[in-house]
């Protein structure tokens, strides 16, 4: 069975974590660890689980009886959350989209002037977002209308996930065990607030893009679960968590470090 690469990263950066004393750690990962925690002492130790896949934090990272979930992704990723397009809707129905926007994004979707895919002849992106263009931009128009609802899609897409009984991610991670970059939920909810979604054409829940995961346009469908699965991308998300880790401040409140607060030296 052929292990991806992003597997592979997850678990060396497991292995770099696991019951490891903070000054054995990597530079880089002791970097993390004070992000996500504040500063520590360099005997304390980490505690590290993976998760089950399927849920958002691929790892749960314990310090001094606090845990959080942490989301990875490899440098080159930009897919934040995949889902099947009937359940996406659902969820857009509960979040009181309307239905118009929500066949918008079906007929993005399948491209074959079908809400189901059931057409005959499947068009392309260029094609398609020309034909749909007047009803795209009445749908970002809804989509990008209220901060609240761009940081609730940002909070279900990233931390929160399909199972509402699951552990939620914390923060996300982007990089290797060597080198990269760490923010968390609350420092990306003022990334969001803080900037217009306007210049996106696509259809867009503030930086989130959606697409399918195979549409096959003029093609034979090969695997028809792919055909109904909805990609939620972010696009340089590499960047885009690099200049958020560095310009929002990670500290959502008032610390104290770990020596200063048992009087450690």
């Amino acid at each position: 069975m052929q292990v991806s690469t992003g597997t592979i990263n997850e678990d060396l950066i497991y292995e770099s974590l696991k019951d490891k004393k903070i000054k054995d750690l990597s530079n880089n990962m002791r970097d993390m660890i004070v992000h996500l925690f504040g500063l520590t002492h360099p005997d304390d130790i980490v505690r590290c689980e993976k998760t089950c896949d399927f849920i958002k934090p691929d790892i749960m990272i314990t310090l001094n009886g606090v845990t959080k979930g942490v989301s990875i992704k490899s440098a080159n990723a930009d897919i934040v959350h995949a889902e099947q397009i009937s359940t996406f809707v659902e969820r857009l129905r509960r979040w009181h989209i309307s239905e118009e926007t929500i066949e918008t994004i079906l007929l993005f979707h399948y491209g074959d002037g079908t809400t189901d895919g059931s057409g005959d002849i499947r068009l392309g992106y260029t094609e398609i977002k020309y034909q749909l263009n007047d009803r795209i931009k009445r749908a970002n128009d809804e989509l990008i209308k209220s901060y609240d609802f761009i940081v609730d899609v940002m909070n279900y897409c990233l931390f929160d996930g399909v199972r509402e009984d699951a552990d939620k991610a914390d923060a996300i991670y982007i990089g290797d065990v060597h080198y990269g970059h760490v923010a968390t939920k609350e420092q990306i909810r003022r990334y969001l607030t803080a900037k217009s979604w306007k210049f996106y054409e696509n259809l867009h829940f503030g930086p989130l893009l959606i697409r399918p995961h195979a549409r096959y346009s003029k093609g034979k469908i090969r695997y028809e679960r792919l055909r109904h699965q909805i990609d939620v991308y972010w696009p340089r998300l590499y960047h885009e968590i690099e200049y958020i880790s560095r310009r929002y401040n990670y500290y959502d409140t008032p610390y104290k470090s770990w020596q200063e607060k048992h009087g450690r030296q």
